[in-house]
């Protein structure tokens, strides 16, 4: 009966290990879909699903994530682990990988080193739109001084803090919006702007825009109109219409700035706040 058991275990330890893909996963390895019960973001850009597949692609790509899989009839993504204290684009500041995520306590005095890995998924919405979803698997390594010689440790899940969200979003939407500038002649949008002329509302989306909302420090709260609607960063999805945006947190100033938001479109908001 003991030995039974202890085949059972090991078996069982066995089989996580592979679901949960850590490190050194095979290549015939079955690649889990973006997971409906851990936290997913998701955005709907304007754009056809050729052009956000690519972009999110290049973007990825760019950021140093290797893909273990991609496969574009799908629409799925999934990338190997960066590491961020070694990697330039999530680097720039120090521990810098700590504001991706939220750590578990028994990270938080001694975590040294953070992986992500990326799981995506794009999903066509119209002829003329498509819809990213997004979640990173991000882990906190966890040291121990053994003795003056050697350390040890552990990788530890952490909890995303949607900051590595909201920048690949307003990242793709600021390069989506570059194709289409380039892509439309100057005569061509005088005339749309003559003619009042108005393109096909997105399923989903609407008429309403994505304002995305960042600042410098991060966790400052966001009044609409003098309405509390979050914290940064953030993305609001809004209305045509005219808006007064207030930024504010304890030790700095307030940070003022009136918007005119179109239908359909993309806006970035970045304050860098200033001590009071």
């Amino acid at each position: 009966m003991k030995r039974n058991f202890i085949i059972i275990f090991f078996g069982w330890l066995i089989a996580a290990s592979l679901f949960n893909g850590d490190e050194g996963s095979s290549k015939n390895k079955i690649v889990r879909p973006v997971d409906t019960d851990k936290s997913i973001d998701s955005s709907t850009f304007q754009a056809d699903y050729d052009q956000v597949w690519q972009t999110l692609f290049d973007l990825l790509k760019e950021y140093g994530f290797e893909f273990q899989f991609k496969d574009k009839s799908l629409g799925r993504l999934e990338t190997g682990y960066v590491i961020f204290s070694r990697n330039p684009h999530f680097s720039k500041v120090s521990n810098g990988f700590r504001t991706f995520a939220k750590p578990p306590r028994a990270l938080l005095k001694k975590w040294v080193d953070g992986k992500m890995k990326i799981f995506a998924e794009v999903h066509r919405v119209s002829d003329s739109s498509a819809q990213i979803l997004l979640r990173p698997d991000i882990y906190g390594f966890s040291s121990t001084l053994m003795d003056d010689s050697s350390v040890t440790g552990e990788w530890k899940q952490c909890q995303s803090n949607g900051k590595f969200e909201f920048e690949v979003f307003n990242e793709v939407a600021t390069r989506l919006q570059k194709k289409s500038m380039t892509l439309t002649t100057g005569q061509s949008a005088t005339k749309t702007a003559e003619e009042g002329s108005e393109a096909a509302p997105t399923p989903g989306l609407g008429d309403n825009s994505n304002v995305f909302v960042n600042s410098v420090p991060e966790g400052a709260e966001i009044l609409l109109n003098n309405q509390l609607v979050g914290m940064t960063p953030s993305r609001l999805v809004l209305k045509a219409g005219k808006y007064q945006v207030i930024l504010r947190k304890d030790g700095y100033k307030k940070f003022f700035r009136q918007l005119v938001i179109t239908q359909r479109s993309d806006l970035t908001i970045s304050a860098e706040l200033k001590e009071d």
